[in-house]
């Protein structure tokens, strides 16, 4: 089946990531990229606190899991703030947030190669459509302004 009803129940963490990244973007409004970084890492502390309430752990996991669960938390530390430096830096949410949506060009080919995975038809599909919408958002478009006093003239200024 193409369609499952989980498809509702994993719509719903997207929808919290895209309200995120809008959230995020309009934070480095009125705050610095540094602030707005540790202030979206301090809303992981419920979460921290709430799951172990409701899922059990094993605890006894080898150095190397260890050191591999320490290099993706440090990663994905160093992927947000580099997310909130370019929204601080002026990046448009439309064209900033599509584009971390990105790292599955990197992950998914190790995924394939390293891990032996392997991608169906429909994943196939799916991914391909992901990334044409990453780029189609992406795709940005010159800003033609007119200054003041010169309408109708050929004194145009392209910004982009």
């Amino acid at each position: 089946a193409w369609i499952s009803p989980w498809l509702a129940v994993a719509m719903i963490p997207i929808g919290f990531w895209g309200t995120g990244g809008l959230l995020q973007k309009l934070a480095t409004n009125h705050a610095s990229s540094e602030r707005v970084t540790f202030g979206f890492l301090l809303g992981f502390i419920p979460a921290a606190v709430l799951i172990p309430m409701f899922q059990s752990f094993q605890w006894d996991l080898s150095g190397e899991n260890w050191m591999w669960l320490l290099l993706l938390g440090f990663t994905y530390g160093l992927g947000n703030l580099t997310l909130i430096i370019a929204y601080g830096s002026g990046g448009r949410a439309s064209i900033v947030t599509p584009m971390t949506s990105l790292y599955s060009l990197v992950t998914i080919p190790l995924a394939v190669a390293w891990l032996h995975e392997r991608i169906t038809p429909r994943e196939g599909i799916g991914v391909s459509i992901a990334v044409c919408a990453v780029i189609a958002l992406g795709w940005e478009h010159a800003i033609v302004t007119i200054e003041p006093g010169t309408e109708g003239r050929d004194e145009q200024r392209k910004k982009g």
